[in-house]
């Protein structure tokens, strides 16, 4: 029987790091992490899914199934808005590769979730502000050849933005 394991890459975030999260709202909303994405690949047996979980514990914890590139091409996959629950601190996010042979794959990320600056007024217009101005003081990569960008808000900060955004709009 074949033994050799599949390959699996995280591309985002960038393993090696700790990521912080945060949310608005009480400590037992938890967080939520905007993009986790990757790479999958079995030259023998194939790739037959990629699966996460937050935290797993005990005997069968529940790891839900990342979305493919397409149906059965693993070679790429991601999962959108992963809700890490509270409470503040370290929390792990757990992703498996499994062949067509049954052999398996895990890498971890660590997430820090911190609790969130309470604004004055809790709309999401004074949310949002709040965070610009915590922005400015943080980031300091940005191109001054061009405007900063959602994406670049999102991959720094790991805040969903483009929601916020659409909040303010209604």
């Amino acid at each position: 029987m074949e033994k050799t394991l599949p390959t699996l890459q995280i591309t985002v975030p960038e393993l090696g790091k700790e990521k912080i999260v945060s949310l608005p709202g009480t400590d037992a909303t938890g967080a939520i992490l905007p993009r986790l994405e990757g790479t999958a690949a079995d030259d023998r047996s194939g790739v037959q899914k990629v699966d996460w979980c937050v935290d797993p514990l005990g005997a069968n914890p529940p790891f839900k199934l990342a979305v493919p590139q397409s149906p059965n091409d693993w070679s790429r996959w991601n999962v959108q808005n992963i809700l890490i629950p509270g409470p503040a601190g370290p929390h792990t996010i757990h992703v498996r590769c499994f062949d067509g042979s049954g052999n398996v794959n895990e890498q971890v990320i660590n997430v820090a979730v911190i609790l969130q600056y309470p604004p004055k007024d809790p709309t999401a217009q004074e949310y949002f502000s709040s965070l610009i101005d915590f922005i400015v003081r943080r980031l300091k990569n940005v191109p001054q050849n061009r405007f900063l960008q959602i994406e670049d808000l999102t991959a720094e900060l790991f805040q969903p933005l483009q929601s916020l955004l659409g909040q303010m709009k209604r």
